[in-house]
C-alpha cells in the first residue's frame, strides 16, 4: 500500500541544490531505484533513511519525516513531547558495542518506540572521527534474524557474544554474514547469533 509521499517537495529539494536522485543513492549507499521506490511512497522511509536524506539535503528530519508521510501525535496545538531514553553503552573506533547499566538517559525522537535505548559513539582521533558524539537508538528486545536487516545498519551479534556496528550483507559460506563497517572494512562470514536494526541516528 502507497503511502501519501510530497515527491514534489523531494524534488524541488534536489533541484535547488542542483543535484540528483541518483547522487542521493550514493550518499545513502542504496540504489537510485530504491530512491525512486521511497519518493513514490511504495517504500517504506525508514528513520536511519530519513536521517540520511536530511544530512544530504541540510534540513531537519522531522521535514523529511513529514513530507515522506509520517505522521507524529501530539496534542492539538502542541509539538510533540521530547522523550528520553536510556543509554545503554558505547560505540569505539573498531566499531564495537560495549554495553554497560548507566543511569545516563538522552533526548530521543517522539517517533521511537517506547523501548528503545540508544549507544553514543566515542571515535575521537580515529578515521571516524566525524561520528565521535553521535547518538545511535536500537531496538534490543527486538533482535531478529540476520536476514531481516540486510542492507541496514545495525548491531549485530556475533556467535561469541560480540556486537559491532556495520551493515550485513550476505556471506561467502553457507549460513555466514559478511559485516561492512562504518567508514570502510569488512568482517567475513561472521556466524549472526541476533541483529536489532538502527532506527536513528542523531549526530
Amino acid at each position: 500500500m502507497k503511502t501519501k509521499v510530497d515527491k514534489d517537495w523531494f524534488t524541488a529539494q534536489l533541484r535547488a541544490r542542483k543535484t540528483t536522485q541518483r547522487a542521493l543513492a550514493q550518499h545513502m549507499g542504496i540504489d537510485a531505484s530504491a530512491v525512486s521506490l521511497l519518493f513514490d511512497g511504495r517504500r517504506r522511509l525508514q528513520l536511519p533513511q530519513a536521517q540520511e536524506i536530511a544530512d544530504f539535503l541540510g534540513v531537519d528530519v522531522a521535514e523529511v519525516l513529514a513530507h515522506a508521510g509520517v505522521r507524529i501525535a501530539a496534542r492539538p496545538g502542541s509539538a510533540p513531547a521530547p522523550t528520553r531514553v536510556r543509554m545503554v553503552g558505547s560505540v569505539d573506533a573498531r566499531m564495537i558495542v560495549r554495553l554497560d547499566k548507566s543511569s545516563v538517559s538522552v533526548e530521543g525522537h517522539p517517533a521511537l518506540p517506547a523501548d528503545v535505548v540508544a549507544v553514543r559513539a566515542q571515535t575521537a582521533g580515529s578515521a571516524l572521527d566525524f561520528m565521535d558524539g553521535w547518538v545511535l537508538f536500537f531496538q534490543p528486545s527486538r533482535a531478529v534474524a540476520a536476514e531481516l536487516v540486510a542492507g541496514r545498519l545495525a548491531i549485530v551479534e556475533d556467535s561469541a557474544g560480540t556486537r559491532h556496528l556495520g551493515t550485513l550483507r550476505r556471506g561467502y559460506a553457507d549460513g555466514a554474514h559478511n559485516l561492512l563497517l562504518p567508514g570502510g572494512g569488512l568482517l567475513e562470514d561472521m556466524r549472526v547469533a541476533s541483529a536489532a536494526p538502527v532506527l536513528w541516528i542523531r549526530p
